[in-house]
């Protein structure tokens, strides 16, 4: 103990000022480089930490759109197999009708007279031959109010060109015999002389309000 004492009495000042040298020193120098690089060190985790909360981040986002794209085109997909049902169904439907129209059109072709065949001379076979030229066959005047109704009516029903035909009695390029037709009228059928009549599948149907009757009766009008 006395040795101790001994040299703490000797060196003691020294000691003191060697501590607080090496103090300062560090307080000044070397404090700051180390918690500098403490500082880096952290810096440099947080700047890990934040790329990996980065990195998932964008992987779930990129997940996310993945999944959302994936929906849109499983939509998508859904859509064009309606939109191409959908096209098949109106082909077919189309193609349906077409086949019937061609059925009824045909017919009425084989109804016609031949083509070496001689023109018709009198009223009556002349009437005929309208009647079987087509499937409907509606007998007007220019000038008749309800010939014009009637040709209205038609219209709405939207009917191929070769399942009509209207026959103006009045037409001078007809060069039809216009009085002797409007007689068998009322001599052949028991109708009025006066137009419109019209014929369905070579059945008379009748005028005006027989006309009106029908169409009610008839949503294709055949």
């Amino acid at each position: 103990m006395p040795q101790i004492w001994g040299i703490l009495e000797n060196y003691g000042w020294i000691i003191v000022f060697s501590s607080l040298s090496l103090y300062l020193i560090y307080q000044k120098w070397i404090a700051g480089l180390v918690e500098s690089r403490r500082s880096a060190k952290l810096l440099e985790e947080r700047k890990k930490f934040d790329d990996e909360v980065g990195r998932k981040e964008k992987d779930n986002v990129r997940a996310a759109r993945l999944r959302q794209q994936e929906k849109h085109d499983k939509l998508e997909e859904e859509e064009r197999i309606r939109r191409e049902l959908k096209r098949k169904e109106e082909l077919e439907r189309i193609l349906s009708e077409k086949s019937v129209l061609e059925t009824v059109v045909g017919s009425f072709e084989r109804k016609k007279p031949e083509e070496n065949k001689e023109e018709p001379q009198s009223a009556e076979e002349i009437l005929e031959a309208l009647i079987s030229s087509k499937p409907i066959i509606i007998f007007t005047k220019s000038f008749c109010p309800f010939s014009r109704k009637i040709r209205q009516l038609i219209a709405t029903y939207r009917l191929a060109p070769e399942l009509y035909d209207f026959i103006d009695l009045d037409d001078e390029e007809g060069n039809l015999p216009a009085e002797d037709i409007q007689n068998l009228f009322a001599t052949r059928f028991g109708a009025l002389k006066s137009v419109p009549k019209m014929w369905v599948n070579g059945e008379f149907v009748g005028g005006y309000e027989e006309i009106l009757e029908y169409s009610k009766a008839h949503a294709t009008f055949l």
